[in-house]
């Protein structure tokens, strides 16, 4: 499954992390500085907060865990 140019970047205030990963195919969040940073996966750009990012083995990993399991 390529990934390249499908994954994004941004941070999100914590009081919006619930509603952020309803409405998007977050792959990872982390917390970078006190926020959480998540990587989503979308074919096209999710808007202008977002940044391109390199997608890593995790992302590759976590976006295809995420797939078999709503395959299920």
């Amino acid at each position: 499954m390529p990934m390249r140019g499908r994954v994004w970047s941004r941070t999100v205030p914590r009081a919006d992390l619930a509603a952020f990963l309803a409405s998007h195919d977050v792959i990872s969040t982390r917390l970078v500085s006190g926020m959480p940073a998540v990587h989503v996966y979308s074919e096209t750009d999710p808007g202008s907060e977002f940044a391109a990012a390199e997608a890593g083995l995790e992302d590759v990993y976590f976006h295809r865990i995420g797939a078999l399991n709503a395959a299920e």
